[in-house]
């Protein structure tokens, strides 16, 4: 016969390793969620309680995330909804990757540095596709476009 916390620890590992399934299983989904194009450009970083932290390389891909923030809610918390997400946070970063201190040997001084992504050939390739600056233009374009023609239509 096993012992109580034999049972519990077994609980709470079994547990622990589906909400882990979970977490893993949603950064994956990112690129379907959010389409390849804006996926090539933004990486969610986090869950911090009820808000997605997501990191874009350029402003415009930030408000591509901001402008489509509703379906973008709606859709992780249908098919995740124990994490119950009310926002999303945009931070802008010089390169999509993990922040991380290190201690220089000089000094004993912290210094950020970033750790670039690791992709494997075919995310290569379809961030080659998704990520000239000409499709991003276009679609700030047309955003601009449509904001001007609401604004018209808002003077009559």
């Amino acid at each position: 016969m096993k012992k109580a916390s034999e049972i519990l620890s077994q609980f709470f590992d079994q547990a622990q390793l589906e909400k882990a399934q979970k977490y893993s299983s949603f950064f994956r989904s990112w690129r379907t969620i959010v389409g390849i194009d804006i996926a090539s450009h933004t990486r969610v970083r986090e869950i911090e309680r009820d808000v997605l932290i997501v990191e874009a390389d350029h402003p415009g891909w930030a408000q591509m995330i901001e402008l489509k923030k509703r379906r973008i809610l709606r859709d992780i918390n249908k098919k995740y909804p124990e994490f119950s997400l009310s926002n999303i946070r945009v931070w802008i970063v010089q390169q999509l990757g993990a922040v991380y201190p290190v201690e220089r040997e000089e000094g004993n001084r912290n210094e950020w540095h970033y750790e670039p992504p690791v992709f494997g050939e075919k995310e290569k390739n379809e961030r080659k596709s998704a990520g000239d600056d000409g499709r991003l233009q276009q679609m700030l374009d047309s955003i601009g476009k449509m904001v001007k023609g609401s604004e018209r239509d808002n003077r009559h």
